[in-house]
């Protein structure tokens, strides 16, 4: 037997979820529209996985194809995150561009390019990942983990 007092708790309890969530739909458009920050920004970006032995990234659930340093200019292994993003970048040390950069340590970025040939150091991945990346990483909070 229920008690009447509690289905009207529980009736009540739904419409005050509704009303929460609406509340920071607003907010959210409300820092969007004055501010030009993103909803996204407010929610946790997933982590940006790389194994160079297996040529094989990922971003959350999106998988892609990479291509790594040189024996002789390595990509950096370790634990890093986006420091700084450029769409389109231009090396003046190698004199190559780099579209859709993400920085994650010092000159060492995940950007488009070509996967037939080792980089100076950087993760190259196909256009459609490097886009991908670029729009959905965020700056000094995406992590970025490089395995050998």
């Amino acid at each position: 037997m229920v008690a009447i007092g509690s289905l009207c708790t529980i009736r009540m309890q739904a419409p005050v979820r509704v009303v929460a969530r609406m509340r920071k739909t607003w907010f959210l458009l409300f820092l969007w529209i004055m501010f030009g920050l993103s909803p996204l920004a407010a929610e946790e970006t997933p982590d940006i996985e790389i194994w160079l032995r297996e040529r094989v990234g990922r971003f959350g659930d999106y998988e892609f194809p990479i291509i790594g340093g040189s024996a002789e200019y390595p990509t950096p292994v370790g634990a890093f995150q986006v420091e700084w993003k450029s769409r389109l970048w231009w090396s003046k040390q190698w004199n190559a561009p780099m579209p859709y950069a993400v920085f994650f340590y010092g000159g060492a970025a995940i950007h488009e390019g070509s996967l037939s040939s080792h980089s100076h150091g950087c993760v190259r991945v196909p256009a459609s990942a490097a886009r991908y990346i670029y729009n959905l990483a965020r700056e000094k909070q995406t992590r970025v983990f490089v395995y050998p």
